[in-house]
């Protein structure tokens, strides 16, 4: 990410938390959280994907995506405030007969056309310009 902070996040497992399950029923689609550490400095740093897709879609490709990026130690938030931003290149979720409990595995690759601002008057951006992931997606509720 570039713009109000330059910072190159390559979390792993062990470097970091992660989340996903169903967005709320008024937005739709799935959401991925993860929480890891800056290596720079150690500050958390959480980024949520809300992504436009159905729980049972298998692979995927353009789909809308929400992205939000949370400096939890300066308590600065950027979002792109809507899914006509950014977008996932490509998507896959392990199917089902594979999944392990109520967990799948979830690959994603994407980025965002224009920078994630601060919402409510704040002030900055900050360039998304590329992102790849891979995570845990829940199920069910």
């Amino acid at each position: 990410m570039r713009g109000a902070r330059d910072v190159e996040i390559n979390w792993d497992d062990a470097d970091m938390q992660c989340e996903g399950g169903l967005r709320p029923d008024d937005v739709g689609g799935l959401r991925v959280t993860f929480l890891g550490r800056l290596s720079q400095d150690g500050q958390p740093v959480r980024m949520i994907f809300g992504i436009a897709t159905a729980i049972d879609a298998a692979h995927v490709r353009n789909v809308p995506a929400n992205v939000t990026v949370i400096f939890e130690g300066e308590t600065r938030i950027y979002s792109s405030a809507g899914q006509d931003k950014c977008t996932i290149d490509e998507l896959s979720l392990q199917p089902v007969a594979e999944a392990t409990g109520s967990w799948r595995r979830v690959v994603a690759r994407g980025f965002c056309t224009v920078p994630v601002t601060a919402p409510l008057g704040g002030s900055g951006a900050l360039e998304v310009d590329r992102f790849d992931f891979a995570g845990g997606l829940r199920n069910e509720d």
